[in-house]
């Protein structure tokens, strides 16, 4: 008679990996929220399995005019690598999002040698859609104050007397720049030839004064006859 024939599994047997490393996501341990000039935000590379590569990684950040870039060299064995952006005067982002990734040269492979083709970031893993990082590098425009009102005692226009017991500064707000919100304005004041120093607190912006186009901010007795 004939033998049977078929297939069986060493239990020895070791699996072929043939699938390159890809890009499973762009994370960050950095809280939501909004980063200005000199913050640091961390972001994290997250790849579908340890990868080798020596030569840089190039990170590009969507962040307005100047894209800012991270780079990353010499990577052994990691699935995640994790690099520091720190906000620079011009940047901007409603939502922080990596742009591109981009290998300067050489390959990047997995631990048996299968190298990295694909660099695109999927579909909703990107870190615009697993966080809100707002990025606010965006300096105020210069402004003059507007109206100095002092009260009490004897008003004299342009002065401060004995028995004045109030100042108000107006303050102009720009309109049209929703970044303001949220933001502070402290005023700042001299005698003579001195210094400028801060008088009182800062004083939050808030929807209602950039709606109005200005902040009215008032001082008291005590906190003008401190400056020196």
């Amino acid at each position: 008679s004939s033998p049977d024939m078929g297939a069986y599994e060493h239990e020895n047997a070791t699996p072929t990996d043939i699938a390159p490393p890809t890009v499973s996501s762009i994370s960050s341990s950095s809280a939501s929220g909004i980063y200005g000039i000199g913050d640091t935000v961390i972001i994290s590379i997250n790849f579908s399995e340890s990868v080798i590569f020596e030569d840089s990684l190039i990170v590009t950040l969507e962040t307005g005019t100047n894209d800012r870039t991270l780079s990353f060299v010499n990577v052994s064995g990691a699935s995640t690598i994790s690099g520091y952006y720190i906000v620079q005067a011009g940047d901007e982002s409603s939502d922080l999002a990596v742009k591109t990734l981009v290998l300067s040269s050489g390959a990047l492979r997995d631990a048996v040698g299968n190298t990295m083709t694909d660099y695109s970031i999927p579909a909703g893993q990107n870190l615009s859609d697993l966080h809100g990082i707002t990025i606010d590098g965006i300096v105020p425009d210069s402004f003059t104050a507007g109206n100095i009102t002092t009260a009490g005692g004897t008003v004299v226009a342009g002065y401060w007397n004995n028995g004045n017991n109030e100042l108000s500064v107006v303050v102009p707000v720009n309109t049209s720049d929703g970044s303001l919100e949220g933001g502070s304005a402290q005023l700042q004041a001299k005698i003579g030839v001195g210094s400028y120093e801060n008088v009182g607190s800062a004083y939050t912006i808030a929807s209602d004064d950039r709606s109005a186009g200005l902040k009215t901010v008032s001082l008291t007795a005590t906190e003008i006859e401190g400056i020196t």
